[in-house]
């Protein structure tokens, strides 16, 4: 269940599930990336702008931080030694109509074979994901 401030209308579910290596979300206050890496190399973006992001973990999870700037941080979520990482659940709100979802939902199921993680069209206001660590 998303938290009352997050809840809106426009929540989609996040096209991919699976195996992280890491997860980032690097930026200032205002702007930020998220960015998925996967254990294949494939990777995926998500812009956030004054976005609310909520991130729920277990443990056999590591967060670490980094400064990029005077304005900016780096959040990195990593499995602990001897754990992989999965990515849960995953819901935007996302500002688009459908069509521009349905492409960047296509867009983003390419993830072993972008060169660069693919974004989608739009900046996100909120976001709400869940993390899951198992032993390896």
């Amino acid at each position: 269940m998303l938290p009352k401030p997050l809840l809106a209308s426009r929540w989609r579910e996040f096209p991919y599930r699976g195996e992280l290596r890491e997860l980032i979300i690097a930026g200032s206050g205002r702007e930020r990336v998220l960015q998925g890496r996967l254990p294949s190399g494939g990777a995926f973006a998500i812009a956030l702008y004054y976005a609310s992001t909520t991130i729920r973990a277990t443990s056999g999870i590591i967060v670490t931080t980094s400064t990029i700037d005077d304005n900016a941080l780096e959040v990195c979520y990593r499995a602990e030694p001897g754990f992989t990482m999965r990515l849960v659940q995953a819901t935007l709100d996302y500002p688009g109509s459908d069509e521009d979802w349905e492409g960047d939902c296509r867009r983003w199921r390419k993830l072993d074979k972008a060169p660069w993680p693919p974004s989608g069209s739009f900046a996100v206001p909120a976001i709400d994901l869940e993390l899951a660590a198992a032993s390896t």
